[in-house]
């Protein structure tokens, strides 16, 4: 009988075999390793220094902070972006972040949104200015393919904001920055792209929020009661999901570890060895897993045991293993991967198994939609035009998918890019702009079908005008009414209207807590 082993490779741990189970004489293979996140400090104390002396001269006293209207990153979160670190609000040598949980690590002053890896870096993925700002500190020129964090200088761009905050960005791509000292910056503007220089092992963008040389947590929570700095906080997810998923003939082995994407085959040659990888999200202690391996009649060639992966809680991991199975020495076609991780099916993905590879079968990445954020811009807006796709159905040979934007304002083209990122963004226009997103998604040798979204942007919103007659009166209750009950209604019968006028407080949400304050606007 042939023995499956199965075996972890964390990356703080040295290779060993931890477990090994026995398998049908037929079906060989099994796990390969799970490799996590490492977490590392991002910021070195030098950087801080430099902060404190560069800010010298912008300190003010503590007044009210700018929020942040968008994350300034290229992509939108608990898809193609993660947060996978968050401030540590402990004072102390324990890590506790906003929500009472520990994402994160002791001393971490920021946020770290990362994307899924160097394939991802090397198309680009573009960092923008979150507010409005001068330029007072930018640096280029660093290694960006980092692996090891071992006080490396990072690539990065300071943005003052006036009254004391700034914002820092960092880990930027070699040869991205692409603004200087004194330059004025508006939101939405590129400043960067995101890559791995710097102190630090993988790819992302740390941000870091400062008032008067300390760092913010911008969010706010059950552990963390100060008012939030986003104008639309998102909610966490801590529920597990595929982030990126990919089979291949390869030894997975002796393949370059991630943050480099483990390779993919468009086809699986009969009688080839699978290697199966996935990057998950939000990996629990104790974490199980198995397969099913659905032939291309749809019987079941193997479902596998319940198997354990023997590990801490990770905030997200590449886990993948390997199979040799019986059946796909003889029968081709499309056969179905069933991944079950913790009792809960993640993915059912097709493969194509054949004679013989034919390395020139290729399709085109799936169909996708795209949406601008704010759905309704005014004047006052950086606009976002975000796809809708399936994170791991964007291609259906699992090929890394990269993305042409062309921004069109009053029909001139205004913005021109291809990007790894699932949304791109332009600063504020003009009231009375035509404002138009073209989408092309492509996998690097076929073009999918373009997607095409625009908007006439409108005049800034007044607080309280819920029905958009330029004044804020007793016309408006009912509109503020059926904001705050249905927002999905409002939004239907008021498509011009920004919902954001019932948000009178000002807390980033429209709710009842805006009764009051809306009230006391109609009396005057």
């Amino acid at each position: 009988m042939h023995t499956k082993l199965r075996l972890l490779l964390p990356i703080t741990m040295p290779l060993g075999i931890l477990a090994a189970h026995a398998a049908p004489a037929q079906h060989i293979g099994g796990p390969g390793k799970a490799a996590p996140l490492a977490p590392n400090a991002c910021i070195r104390h030098a950087d801080r220094q430099l902060m404190a002396e560069l800010l010298g001269e912008f300190a003010a006293p503590r007044g009210g902070l700018q929020r942040y209207p968008f994350v300034p990153v290229a992509g939108t979160l608990h898809r193609d972006l993660f947060e996978v670190n968050f401030v540590d609000d402990d004072p102390g040598a324990g890590v506790l972040d906003w929500n009472c949980t520990s994402i994160g690590y002791n001393g971490h002053t920021g946020i770290d949104i990362t994307i899924r890896g160097f394939g991802e870096q090397l198309i680009g993925v573009p960092v923008f200015a979150a507010l409005d700002g001068v330029v007072i500190w930018s640096h280029d020129g660093e290694p960006d393919m980092n692996t090891q964090a071992l006080g490396q200088v990072s690539n990065l761009v300071g943005i003052d904001h006036g009254g004391g905050q700034t914002s820092w960005y960092y880990h930027l791509k070699n040869g991205s920055v692409a603004v200087a000292v004194d330059d004025a910056v508006v939101a939405g503007q590129q400043v960067g792209l995101v890559a791995s220089s710097g102190n630090t092992s993988w790819p992302h963008m740390h941000l870091d929020s400062d008032l008067n040389l300390t760092p913010f947590d911008p969010y706010s929570g059950p552990c963390h009661a100060a008012p939030s700095n986003w104008e639309h906080q998102a909610p966490i997810v801590l529920t597990s999901y595929l982030w990126d998923f990919g089979v291949t003939h390869e030894d997975l082995w002796v393949a370059p570890p991630w943050p480099h994407r483990p390779p993919q085959d468009r086809q699986i040659a009969l009688g080839e060895p699978i290697y199966i990888w996935g990057l998950v999200a939000n990996v629990p202690a104790s974490s199980t897993f198995s397969y099913i391996f659905e032939r291309p009649d749809g019987s079941i060639e193997w479902a596998t045991p319940t198997w354990p992966y023997d590990n801490p809680n990770w905030r997200y991991a590449l886990l993948w293993s390997w199979f040799q199975l019986g059946g796909m020495e003889t029968i081709a076609g499309t056969w179905r991967i069933h991944y079950i991780f913790n009792g809960v099916e993640l993915v059912n993905a097709p493969i194509e198994v054949v004679p013989t590879r034919d390395p020139d079968f290729n399709r085109p990445p799936a169909a996708i939609s795209v949406a601008l954020d704010p759905p309704q811009p005014s004047s006052d807006d950086a606009i976002f035009c975000r796809v809708d796709t399936d994170l791991i159905f964007d291609d259906p040979d699992y090929d890394l998918v990269r993305y042409e934007y062309v921004w069109r304002v009053n029909g001139q083209i205004v913005r021109q890019l291809t990007s790894a990122g699932q949304a791109d963004a332009i600063p504020r226009q003009t009231a009375g702009s035509v404002v138009e997103c073209s989408v092309t998604p492509s996998d690097g040798s076929l073009n999918g079908s373009t997607a095409l979204v625009s908007v006439t942007v409108g005049s800034p919103g007044l607080l309280g005008d819920l029905n958009c007659d330029g004044t804020a009166n007793v016309l408006d209750i009912n509109p503020f009414v059926l904001a705050l009950l249905d927002p999905t209604a409002y939004a239907a019968q008021y498509p011009e209207c920004n919902i954001d006028n019932a948000d009178i407080n000002g807390d980033g949400a429209a709710n009842v807590l805006d009764i009051n304050p809306f009230v006391t606007l109609l009396l005057g």
